[in-house]
């Protein structure tokens, strides 16, 4: 065989190798693809009940939740978030009623462990509701307010312990949002008096997520034989419709979320 033509297939065929391998891990530089499946919306009825429930209470057990009507909800891992992770809660089971003043959420799912630290390596448990504070937006304003505002109430592990358990919790100074000198501090900054253990948020596009200058939602968490157990109460309808999701007679969109600490979810 001619030399030339030799030296031409070895050139062509390391051209196509190398090719390839960059390739290939410019698609998995994240990790491996993944393939979702497409889920028809399921709707939530949520009855009235006279019943006003008091969080200080065992939320896992109340009568209250006994014959009201709920749905599972899957999920699956946002895709917005890279690397993407390894495993995923795969339902949350989701109750609701109100009682002519409040609404309450009850989310169920499946842990094996509970996580109630952060720190560097370690993250809390977690579940959230999302509804947009349009009611004629549509499906995809809930991912963080892409195409309108979006009310966010987010319960995690760790602040429930700090609220209700009244058990204060020193981070280890090298994790990334804490000062470690806060203490000493004149003015505190980012040790502010905690007064629920659900993060009353607001998003009106991607990156844009914050607190809320008025925390309208009260929740409590509890684990019990490898369940986590949370319940959200708020207002039907408050005072500022402009950061606060409505809750007026008639249908709304929602998303809910669950975060597994001990899987590495966060975020």
């Amino acid at each position: 065989m001619n030399n030339k033509l030799v030296v031409a297939i070895v050139i062509l065929l390391s051209v196509s190798v190398f090719a390839w391998l960059v390739d290939y891990g410019w698609t998995h530089r994240y990790g491996s693809p993944q393939t979702y499946e497409l889920r028809s919306s399921s709707q939530l009825a949520i009855h009235y009940n006279s019943e006003q429930l008091d969080l200080n209470s065992d939320v896992a057990s109340d009568e209250v939740w006994r014959n009201l009507p709920g749905i599972e909800v899957g999920l699956h891992h946002q895709v917005t978030e890279q690397p993407w992770p390894k495993s995923v809660t795969p339902i949350v089971s989701v109750q609701a009623f109100h009682n002519g003043t409040d609404i309450y959420f009850k989310m169920t799912w499946q842990d094996d462990l509970p996580n109630s630290e952060v720190s560097v390596d370690s993250f809390a448990d977690g579940c959230a509701i999302a509804v947009p504070l349009d009611v004629n937006a549509p499906p995809s304003s809930i991912m963080m307010g892409f195409t309108s505002p979006v009310n966010i109430w987010h319960w995690r592990a760790d602040k429930d312990v700090e609220y209700w358990e009244k058990k204060e919790y020193v981070r280890p100074a090298n994790a990334d949002f804490t000062y470690p000198f806060e203490q000493e501090e004149i003015l505190s900054v980012t040790n502010a008096p905690l007064e629920t253990a659900v993060a009353d948020l607001v998003a009106k596009r991607a990156g844009s997520l914050t607190d809320k200058p008025i925390q309208a939602v009260q929740g409590r968490g509890v684990w019990s034989d490898g369940k986590w157990t949370v319940v959200f109460k708020r207002a039907l309808i408050t005072d500022d419709a402009q950061l606060d999701c409505q809750f007026p007679w008639r249908r709304r969109l929602a998303a809910f979320a669950v975060w597994d600490g001990d899987q590495g979810n966060r975020g």
